[in-house]
């Protein structure tokens, strides 16, 4: 017991995997509370019933979204709300980055997973879990067949029996987003621990410009007027259905899809941009201008952020250098409580300043990508990035650990 309140006292950092449940369950009480009163104020008491057995659910994943992973020397403290404490050992732990359920639409997005399980064990445990889904040996060899059956094994049952905010999943794998928060804290806390990485690399091939310095702003060029074309049809059809109901109307048609299309023309016309990389700068094609000149350039950077639901790779030619970039997102840092306290935990970390420097233009990327002012942002490909690097020797180069976003 003195063992435990000595290891309360000390301020060991924390991770919560489940903090967005919260805010999730909160929400959901307070509803079905409203909905449960209203109703036996109605005289539906059966109704009333049902909406508080909603309100207790909420509860319960409030109590999961309240759990919180100490990161002690000797191992991962798991602690839940009303709960003796579970030390996970670190010698028991593997860490291993997948992508999280993907969709049909987009790719998952990169995971980091606190597994006792080792990466055999995941293949064993979901071989075991198909046979007791009735699957013939057939079945399961035929599986095995398929290319990386080992990683999609593996995947699936962390998938499935990970601790990502559903009540009674396995208490021995946790699931964490691979930002770069997370990251950096888990390989200052357990610098032995190596992370086995089961992350599909998804490449694509540049149009054009693979070996030299001139290529599009995006992956390729994109078909505006296909595209454009796809939105006349379709919001057409919307418009002459709207107009057919209610001709007075015909103008709410016609003002969604010139926006629509108007939207689509400036996105895709940004992805059309070329960019032209020489030893005196680097140009854009459309603007007709230097958008930054070869002297001012201090880091060339891969960096990730989100686009359309999914993680992109970005490289970020930028006159800021790391030292400069990292003043500004600690001055964010400061002006917020969680902030500060967010900085008090992770300045002690080695790579703080780089912790920084990905913190700020993941914000940055996710919210604008092309639009920066700060720097001229590309889609990554290793080639462009062997040029920039060729031609631009003195800019500092950073790229963040694999699946980290």
């Amino acid at each position: 017991m003195e063992e435990y309140h000595e290891r309360k006292e000390k301020n060991y950092p924390s991770l919560r995997p489940n903090r967005s449940l919260i805010l999730l369950s909160a929400g959901l009480l307070l509803t079905f509370l409203v909905a449960a009163v209203w109703s036996a104020f109605a005289g539906a008491c059966g109704v009333a019933v049902l909406f508080l057995l909603g309100s207790l659910l909420s509860v319960v994943i409030c109590d999961d979204g309240m759990t919180k992973l100490v990161l002690m020397p000797d191992g991962i403290e798991v602690r839940r709300p009303g709960r003796k404490p579970e030390l996970l050992s670190a010698g028991q732990l593997h860490l291993i980055l997948a992508e999280s359920q993907p969709s049909r639409r987009v790719s998952g997005l990169p995971m980091l997973y606190l597994s006792t399980y080792g990466l055999e064990e995941l293949i064993w445990l979901q071989t075991q879990e198909l046979k007791r889904q009735k699957l013939s040996p057939e079945a399961i060899s035929a599986r095995k067949q398929q290319p990386e059956w080992r990683k999609t094994f593996a995947k699936t049952y962390l998938h499935r029996h990970s601790q990502k905010g559903f009540p009674g999943r396995n208490r021995k794998i946790y699931c964490l987003r691979n930002t770069i928060d997370n990251s950096c804290i888990l390989r200052h806390c357990y610098p032995h621990m190596h992370p086995v990485s089961l992350l599909t690399h998804k490449s694509w091939s540049p149009h054009g410009g693979a070996t030299s310095g001139v290529f599009f702003r995006g992956e390729k060029q994109a078909a505006i007027g296909r595209e454009l074309l796809s939105v006349v049809v379709v919001m057409g059809i919307l418009s002459a259905l709207l107009v057919a109901i209610v001709p007075e109307t015909w103008y709410l048609g016609l003002c969604p899809a010139g926006v629509l299309m108007l939207t689509l023309y400036v996105v895709a016309r940004k992805e059309n941009e070329q960019i032209q990389a020489e030893p005196e700068g680097i140009f854009v094609s459309q603007r007709k201008k230097q958008a930054i000149s070869a002297g001012a350039i201090k880091t060339i950077a891969r960096v990730r952020g989100l686009k359309a639901g999914a993680v992109a790779d970005y490289l970020v030619v930028s006159p800021l250098s790391r030292d400069e970039v990292a003043l500004r997102e600690r001055k964010h840092l400061r002006r917020s409580i969680g902030g500060r306290k967010f900085m008090a935990t992770y300045s002690a970390i080695d790579d703080w300043e780089t912790c920084c420097f990905f913190r700020w233009w993941g914000r940055k990327l996710s919210r604008q990508s092309y639009w920066q002012r700060e720097a001229l942002v590309v889609m990554y490909h290793p080639e462009r990035a062997r040029q920039l690097r060729r031609l631009y020797p003195h800019a500092q180069y950073l790229e963040s650990p694999d699946g980290v976003w």
